[in-house]
């Protein structure tokens, strides 16, 4: 009787072993996506909360003055935010939201 359990025993312990393993490695791609849709969140928010150009500055000044078009000179005074750039951003970070709240959720079912 003891022989007979043992392979069963033996087979348990390897299937078990064997979902341990799959588990780790769906583990660890989940954390590497998990990255890298954070990274992409952090970079978009980073773009967004950059400082309009400090126009106090007389280099500056002299610079815009010396550049100055019909086109820059609505840029500065939209505060130095691209309209597209801005609607990209909030784009990339409704997107990378939408990855990490997914990416959460399959974590969570596991």
């Amino acid at each position: 009787m003891e022989s007979e359990l043992k392979p069963e025993l033996k087979e348990k312990v390897s299937n078990i072993f064997q979902d341990f393993l799959i588990r780790v490695t769906k583990l660890e791609e989940l954390a590497g996506i998990g990255s890298r849709l954070l990274n992409g969140y952090q970079q978009a928010l980073e773009f967004l909360r950059q400082p309009p150009i400090d126009g106090t500055s007389q280099l500056i000044k002299n610079i815009i003055k010396a550049n100055e078009t019909r086109r820059v000179k609505s840029y500065i005074e939209a505060g130095c935010i691209n309209v597209h750039d801005s609607i990209q951003n909030t784009n990339k970070l409704h997107t990378c939201l939408l990855g990490l709240h997914n990416h959460l959720s399959q974590d969570l079912i596991k």
